[in-house]
């Protein structure tokens, strides 16, 4: 499967990252973006009202990076799935996994509200 990617309004400015819906969501602190733990990552944005975020989803072998990733962390994928959703929309996209523990990468080009975010999956 190639890359996928959406753009959406994310009316609460975030997006969840985890193998089900069925995970408490950690509080991000101190203004930063991200939050994680074993099983689920907290993905802070732009305000809807500030505009669209474009979030990008696939595989190491879809993106080429020669920066550091803002999160690099494995995720419990117990249906080998990794889920993107939000408080309003319970699918903005997924993908397979092999293994019940993903490593999971994300970049983004803000450090408190990004606009356009990338999900690497895998490897």
């Amino acid at each position: 499967m190639s890359a996928v990617f959406c753009i959406v309004p994310l009316e609460f400015n975030s997006f969840y990252i985890a193998g089900s819906r069925r995970v408490h969501v950690p509080c991000s602190v101190d203004g930063h973006a991200f939050a994680a733990d074993e099983k689920c990552i907290n993905v802070g944005c732009r305000m809807w009202q500030d505009g669209d975020v474009e979030i990008h989803l696939g595989r190491a072998a879809d993106f080429l990076h020669y920066t550091e990733p803002h999160v690099e962390a494995f995720l419990e994928t117990p249906r080998k799935k990794v889920l993107l959703f939000d408080a309003n929309y319970p699918e903005l996209m997924s993908i397979r996994t092999d293994s019940v523990k993903t490593r999971i990468r994300i970049w983004a080009n803000h450090e408190t509200e990004p606009d356009h975010v990338v999900v690497q999956v895998g490897e």
